[in-house]
């Protein structure tokens, strides 16, 4: 027995009775409430949200592509086969001319000027910086001319007719770099900036709208689009890539009758060939589209609609292609591979939802990829008078998140049930659920002696018992036992689910879940042992036991005395299991769990139930910080494997 000793009592202590003092001063209590809530945490303390990525996450992850082109090596078709799965190259015409709306333009005049001589259907050539004016008086377009470029000085009483949709054109067939021969749109944004253009501009009505709209072809377009989707100081390959994914988005995009596409984030960024004067395309992105011209991403024929995120943080969301680690992300220079922000309040949180005083998150599904189990698809905002359902991405939104990946870091921390029906890994068969807080720890037991197994929290000696494993209020709540002790639940007479504590070695077991004097109280163990419970030979009683090391010491009855059988089932730091597990024949065995794996061990021998051996069931449900429970969640024979996270 490795030099062990079981007490049968205490030392210097007559058995039974100094226990009994204990008991009744430290264990035995009143119900408080058969309603009572679990506790619940502060309303107010600081929510820290930890996450990863910038952006949707869906395709190729900009970083991920520098990543890949810079630190290992990879050319822009090894990136994009690795992002854009099951797709391959294709061709355009790289000289098909495309409609770009210009976002900043809606409901505003169009100025045009240039530094070259530019015709404007209604007038005709129009002399080289001057200014005309494309005005929507509400039933037609009329034109005013400045007589410096976009000085407003107009000349007076001179209103041709423009015909909506008519394209202002330069005389300039091709101006190179310099943007003083191309048009340009005035004060576009209405803070004064000056915005050249290659290709052509009209004005047009939509939808009682004025929109006006760039046609330039699509290497025009290219060459404004890429050096403001990537940095133009990134690697060849990674820029290549980016032209590939920009010109193959554009192609497969036909947003709108008049346009193709717009110029925002709410298309893909395009900032035409300068701002102000100063000529923002770059000879490197140029290169990485005359590199690609023409080379777009197809799948059976059809190009295919590209998309992209700045930082995917590690693994791509999946959607149109499938879900593929980003292993490139990580490369330096990316803050947003991972990331924290510490802007949230539990009042504020309470306020936007309306959900009373705000108690927590549950993250009820993620889509599986990456850490913290990928991006949140649907959570739970939990608070005393409501609980409100969000997606990732809407509440990503309401607080002007990087993206749907996070989780709290330091919430009021509700304790999250994750349940299966079965003993095997994979997704929560039921809606996880927030029950009990941080600290609390875990219970399961058949608290009614119903067809399912409920669940609970112990803290402190208070017992917060629920007939189910669902959210809401308590159906039991008692003391029994104090700080220090640690929960044990097991039927101790034929029939009745009971209750217990251990302390040191002493146990308090009690033959129903409420509050009073122990049925029975004695010492086995040592300080430092973890408590275990089962019918180890499957009488119909469940009997004590303890842990250590890796090492069971299991006794037949309740009562001191030493152990009846010992076995070797796993190592110090694994936490201990007991249950019939599927395909066991009904009787209880051994399992472990550690960081989320979890090793089952059925019985063998009909003569010798507990026997030592390899794992017969092996899977993974949880991660390392994860408290794993057992139980009856659905009311039929067989039981299922779950754990309980703090949010």
């Amino acid at each position: 027995m490795n030099s062990r000793s079981f007490r049968t009592c205490r030392r210097g202590a007559r058995c039974g009775v100094v226990a009994f003092a204990v008991i009744a001063l430290g264990i035995a209590g009143s119900v408080v409430s058969s309603t009572a809530s679990a506790p619940s945490a502060a309303a107010d303390t600081v929510v820290t949200l930890a996450g990863h990525g910038w952006g949707h996450g869906r395709g190729m992850g900009q970083w991920g592509a520098q990543g890949y082109a810079k630190d290992l090596g990879w050319n822009a078709g090894q990136i994009l086969d690795h992002f854009y799965g099951g797709t391959s190259t294709g061709s355009i015409d790289d000289n098909s001319v495309i409609g770009v709306r210009l976002m900043a333009q809606e409901g505003r005049d169009l100025v045009v000027t240039s530094g070259a001589p530019f015709d404007v259907p209604g007038i005709g050539p129009v002399d080289a910086g001057r200014g005309v004016r494309v005005h929507w008086t509400g039933t037609s377009f009329e034109l005013s001319v400045a007589v410096t470029a976009c000085n407003g000085d107009e000349v007076p009483n001179y209103h041709p007719t423009y015909p909506g949709g008519g394209s202002i054109t330069s005389t300039v067939a091709d101006p190179g770099n310099d943007i003083n021969l191309m048009l340009t749109v005035c004060n576009e944004d209405g803070f004064g900036n000056n915005i050249s253009y290659r290709g052509a501009l009209r004005a047009l009505v939509d939808a009682a709208v004025v929109r006006s709209v760039n046609d330039v072809t699509y290497g025009q377009y290219l060459r404004g689009s890429v050096p403001r989707e990537s940095p133009s100081s990134w690697t060849a390959a990674a820029l290549q890539a980016q032209a590939v994914t920009a010109r193959s988005y554009t192609a497969a995009s036909k947003r709108y009758s008049y346009a193709q596409i717009c110029d925002t984030t709410a298309c893909q960024v395009y900032g035409g060939a300068g701002i102000s004067g100063l000529y923002r395309e770059a000879a490197s992105t140029d290169n990485a589209i005359a590199a690609t011209s023409g080379q777009v991403r197809v799948k059976s024929g059809v190009i295919q609609t590209t998309e992209y995120s700045s930082s995917t943080g590690g693994y791509t969301s999946g959607g149109s292609f499938p879900a593929v680690p980003d292993d490139g992300d990580a490369t330096a220079g990316n803050i947003n591979h991972a990331w924290t922000t510490t802007t949230l309040t539990g009042s504020a949180i309470a306020a936007r939802y309306g959900i009373g005083t705000f108690q927590g998150f549950v993250f009820s599904s993620r889509n599986g990829f990456g850490d913290m189990g990928g991006r949140v698809l649907s959570m739970q905002i939990v608070g005393t008078s409501a609980t409100v359902t969000r997606s990732g991405t809407g509440f990503q939104s309401d607080w002007g998140l990087k993206s749907d990946w996070f989780t709290a870091v330091n919430s009021p921390n509700l304790l999250t049930w994750y349940l299966r029906n079965s003993d095997s890994g994979g997704q929560a068969d039921i809606t996880p659920f927030a029950y009990g807080t941080r600290g609390d720890i875990p219970v399961v037991g058949d608290w009614n002696n119903g067809p399912l197994d409920g669940i609970g929290v112990f803290r402190d000696g208070t017992w917060s018992l629920r007939n189910t494993p669902s959210a809401g209020p308590a159906n039991l709540s008692f003391s029994y036992g104090t700080i220090g002790y640690q929960p044990v639940v097991g039927r101790w007479s034929p029939g009745v689910t009971g209750i217990g504590v251990f302390v040191n070695g002493n146990w308090y077991l009690r033959n129903s879940p409420s509050p009073g004097a122990p049925n029975a109280s004695f010492a086995y163990g040592s300080p430092g042992d973890i408590p275990v419970v089962g019918d180890w030979d499957n009488n119909g009683i469940d009997t004590i036991g303890i842990f250590q090391n890796g090492t069971w010491y299991l006794r037949n009855s309740n009562t001191p005395g030493p152990p009846d059988i010992v076995v070797s089932y796993g190592a110090a730091g694994y936490t201990p299991l007991v249950g019939v597990w599927q395909g066991n024949g009904g009787a209880q065995s051994l399992g472990v769990f550690t960081a989320g794996n979890w090793y089952l061990r059925n019985v063998v021998s009909s003569s010798q139930l507990i026997t030592p051996g390899p794992a017969t069931i092996v899977f993974s449900f949880g991660t390392a910080g994860y408290t794993p429970v057992r139980g009856n969640w659905n009311g039929g024979s067989i039981h299922g494997v779950g754990v309980v996270v703090s949010s």
